[in-house]
């Protein structure tokens, strides 16, 4: 049973609410197709990614049309496989030279 409620920025919840939270916080979670139960190796390959994902400073960083356009053909992962590419580049002192001489 999916429940929507419309909150304010700054409004507190009701005690009602902050009940209903903590009597959630006690049952126990129901799988099923669309959210099966994970197996303790996907777990940690996801506890993995969201520890990795923290590690990461937001930049900001231009591209040309076509580059772009390149990225975006990665699909919706595309800028994680971006940042994967030059944390690579950047440990390859060839090609950090090769950028430089631009």
């Amino acid at each position: 049973m999916n429940v929507t409620v419309n909150v304010k920025k700054g409004q507190k919840p009701t005690q009602e609410q902050i009940q209903e939270i903590r009597n959630a916080a006690n049952l126990d979670p129901v799988f099923d197709d669309e959210s099966p139960k994970l197996s303790y190796e996907q777990m940690k390959r996801y506890q993995k990614a969201a520890l990795h994902k923290k590690n990461r400073n937001p930049v900001t960083i231009e591209l040309s049309d076509a580059d772009y356009e390149m990225a975006k053909a990665f699909g919706v992962s595309y800028r994680s496989i971006l940042s994967d590419i030059v944390s690579i580049a950047m440990k390859d002192p060839n090609l950090v030279d090769r950028a430089r001489i631009r």
